[in-house]
């Protein structure tokens, strides 16, 4: 099964396959990356591709640590850009404090709620320090947790992938 799926995105790939958006740009729908596992028994080279989608800052959010707080620091990175571009020049521009005060609170909710969101994934994930100090000064830097978020996205689909391979492990020894 797995053969013919490789084979049928192979097929594809020579293709050229695209999609067209709505606004008419010509997108790729995957890449394909080739690779050889070496074996010292058959001296051989077994070869295999591996489908990959192009990534880009995603909108779609995983019922896990890694999602959630992917889907806190979106959240939070728009309050505080909300905060500083919008807010505080209305305040010091036209003298209107009160914008800044509720979009502090809620930028300040938000902040709690992604800091909440970081101690979760540190926990469960077992991230290290470092990494999580990383993640933590993204939020103070305007448009940290836009960027943090692209790798985040990598090291969820890894995870994922991860899962996947295991459970496929588990039910071929079942």
């Amino acid at each position: 099964m797995q053969n013919i799926v490789h084979e049928y995105a192979y097929s594809l790939y020579k293709r050229k396959k695209i999609i067209v958006n709505g606004k008419g740009q010509k997108k790729r729908l995957f890449y394909i990356r080739h690779y050889c596992l070496y074996s010292h028994e058959t001296q051989n080279c077994i070869y295999f591709i591996k489908i990959h989608k192009p990534l880009k800052m995603s909108l779609q959010f995983t019922n896990s640590p890694i999602g959630r707080l992917r889907f806190m620091g979106i959240a939070e990175g728009i309050s505080y850009v909300v905060l500083l571009f919008i807010a505080m020049p209305v305040k010091y521009i036209a003298g209107n404090p009160n914008l800044v005060l509720y979009v502090g609170w809620v930028h300040g909710l938000l902040f709690m709620l992604y800091i909440l969101a970081l101690i979760s994934a540190k926990i469960n994930l077992e991230w290290k320090f470092r990494k999580t100090m990383i993640a933590f000064l993204a939020s103070l830097i305007p448009f940290g947790t836009f960027i943090l978020d692209k790798s985040l996205r990598k090291e969820e689909i890894k995870l994922h992938t991860h899962k996947a391979a295991q459970l496929s492990k588990t039910v071929e020894t079942v």
